[in-house]
């Protein structure tokens, strides 16, 4: 199942925006599972790795955005969901 979360143009500020908040919302999510201490070690580790790569895609994103010449920006973004199915022993 596909949804179509975003698709627009956006001035360069809008497009900053919109892209921090995206981003801010899945690192709140890694940060509240290390909060929450109900995890493994691993799934934590999994987590602090994760929010370093959020945060270093969004910086890229932002360079790019900030540092071309356009006006405006494009964004075209979509949720694939596919359903896991549990594994029966």
């Amino acid at each position: 199942m596909e949804i179509q979360l975003i698709n627009g143009r956006f001035t360069v500020e809008e497009a900053e925006q919109l892209l921090t908040t995206i981003f801010q919302v899945k690192v709140n999510f890694h940060e509240h599972k290390i909060e929450a201490q109900l995890y493994s070690e691993e799934e934590i580790k999994h987590s602090e790795k994760r929010i370093r790569q959020l945060e270093q895609s969004l910086k890229k994103v932002i360079d790019k955005i900030k540092c071309s010449d356009e006006e405006m920006i494009d964004i075209d973004a979509s949720i694939n969901l596919h359903v896991a199915h549990k594994i029966h022993q």
